[in-house]
């Protein structure tokens, strides 16, 4: 009969146990998929900056061609004097 008892102490101490078992493993779960958002937001936003800046280094470097072009088309246009004369 004591075994009887204890026998039922211990299987509620084993399903409670289970069940906070559970739900440590259910908070540990919701924490990687935080953690893991967190990560990857952060991540797009270090991307999107990059982006940011490689576009801003084109449009510049577009500048700095139209610029030797016409520094070219200046030369051209000087030698052409020069023959001319």
């Amino acid at each position: 009969e004591t075994e009887a008892v204890r026998l039922r102490r211990a299987e509620t101490e084993l399903k409670a146990t289970q069940a906070e078992l559970a739900e440590l493993k259910k908070a540990r779960a919701g924490d990687d998929d935080a953690s893991n958002a967190a990560k990857l937001t952060e991540e797009n936003k270090t991307l999107v900056k990059q982006r940011a800046e490689l576009m801003q280094c084109l449009r510049k470097q577009n500048k700095l061609i139209d610029v030797l072009k016409r520094q070219k088309l200046h030369l051209e246009a000087a030698k052409l004097l020069q023959i001319a004369e």
